[in-house]
């Protein structure tokens, strides 16, 4: 009669037999296991769908602001440490997305004397303004500029109240104590 092994060494050996096994015959596991997985999401397609999406859309709601967090953080430390190559990046977006050559982009640049046809200064991100409408390119702008002409559709009217607002020296009834 054998004598018995305690329950330790049996599962020992056992997954030694197993990691045996699984190294001999990985090629047909992977597959076999592919296969497998592969009808079974066919066959649960939807089901899968529905519930992957409201996992994610509950995640997501439940972790909202450590991921704004995190990629505040995560795209200022980016940018950062990535500075010449994030301009020549939005260099490159410029020129491609409006068709003007390097050399041109540089010859208004020059003569902007790099800075912002709007504010003058000297600008990190330099954007390219053009006209709706027609696509013409008017000039170079920041970006800070560029989002002001477009919050303003690039309505004349609008700029020249909002600039008209800007210089009186009215005070709103709501202000007033």
């Amino acid at each position: 009669m054998s004598a018995k092994l305690p329950d330790g060494e049996v599962n020992k050996r056992k997954r030694e037999r197993e990691r045996k096994y699984y190294a001999e015959h990985r090629e047909e596991i992977r597959k076999s296991n592919n296969i497998a997985t592969k009808k079974y999401y066919e066959a649960h397609k939807e089901e899968i769908r529905k519930r992957n999406n409201i996992l994610s859309k509950k995640y997501y709601q439940e972790h909202l602001e450590e991921k704004k967090i995190y990629n505040n953080a995560y795209t200022k430390q980016y940018n950062k440490t990535h500075k010449e190559e994030r301009r020549v990046y939005h260099k490159k977006y410029n020129i491609g997305t409006y068709g003007l050559t390097s050399e041109e982009y540089e010859k208004i640049l020059q003569q902007q004397e790099g800075k912002c046809a709007i504010c003058k200064e000297i600008m990190d991100k330099p954007c390219i303004d053009h006209c709706h409408q027609t696509g013409k390119i008017r000039g170079i702008l920041c970006v800070s500029c560029n989002h002001g002409l477009g919050n303003f559709r690039d309505s004349i009217d609008s700029l020249l109240t909002a600039a008209e607002y800007l210089g009186s020296v009215f005070v709103p009834n709501w202000q007033i104590t």
